[in-house]
């Protein structure tokens, strides 16, 4: 079974490291003469695909799915339409302005103007009703002591990471609540053991999108428990990340 990646951009830098460390053969999105037959497709954070010969090959990552969990509206909705114990948790959401002001009393509100956006692009955080912006999406902050990402393989964690803060970084620009790389904050794989619940939780949030891999953000805190805040299907990743999953698409390719 030859091993073929289909990016969700051409210049993915993800998706070229994982060609070098699998041998894999990247599909252009246009110009391709890739042709169906005994292949298996890694697709990279694509939510579409366009040519007929790859739609119609083996996938990890079914471009359908990918396009639900990308969206953080249709995640949350996903999550929201099943009724009872999903196995893991969620923040809160909505979708209503005003149904979220309650959260304001003593708590906060995250903003998401943007939904397709990664590390924090478009989040807008509220404590006051004045802060509260217009957004297709509201979710009901949780604070949080640590925020991991754990990356999931065929049902089984593969790699775990936590955000840190840098130490080459300011104490009055470093901001916990929103944990990005301009806040001050990097991803470590040192130092910490990450709690069991987070690691069941990132599983289980995996299988329940019907994804075959991702990469889950969980923010922890003693009192509060984990929450899956969104998974990533087209992760950073670099070094030790690389190679952690090319060992476990190989692995996949010689059980397939």
């Amino acid at each position: 079974m030859t091993l073929y990646i289909y990016a969700y951009k051409n210049s993915s830098e993800g998706a070229r490291s994982l060609r070098d460390a699998t041998g894999a053969k990247l599909i252009r999105h246009h110009g391709s003469r890739y042709k169906r037959g005994g292949n298996l497709v890694l697709n990279w954070g694509a939510s579409s695909i366009q040519n007929e010969e790859v739609l119609h090959s083996d996938f990890l990552n079914l471009p359908g799915v990918v396009s639900r969990v990308s969206n953080k509206l249709s995640f949350f909705r996903a999550y929201g339409a099943v009724e009872g114990d999903k196995g893991f948790s969620a923040p809160e959401y909505s979708e209503s302005r005003e149904d979220v002001l309650s959260w304001l009393h003593g708590g906060a509100v995250c903003c998401r103007t943007v939904l397709n956006g990664h590390s924090g692009e478009g989040l807008v955080l509220a404590t006051t009703e004045e802060e509260v912006v217009d957004a297709p999406l509201y979710t009901k902050y949780v604070p949080k002591t640590y925020e991991f990402r754990v990356h999931v393989f065929d049902g089984k964690v593969i790699d775990v990471q936590r955000k840190a803060r840098r130490k080459d970084v300011p104490d009055d620009q470093v901001n916990w609540q929103i944990r990005n790389h301009q806040n001050g904050f990097i991803y470590a794989r040192e130092g910490f053991e990450a709690p069991q619940n987070v690691l069941d939780q990132s599983v289980t949030a995996v299988n329940f999108y019907g994804l075959d891999f991702g990469a889950v953000d969980v923010i922890y805190g003693v009192n509060h428990g984990a929450y899956v805040i969104e998974i990533n299907t087209a992760p950073g990743i670099t070094g030790t990340t690389v190679l952690k999953y090319a060992e476990a698409i190989k692995e996949y390719q010689a059980c397939a």
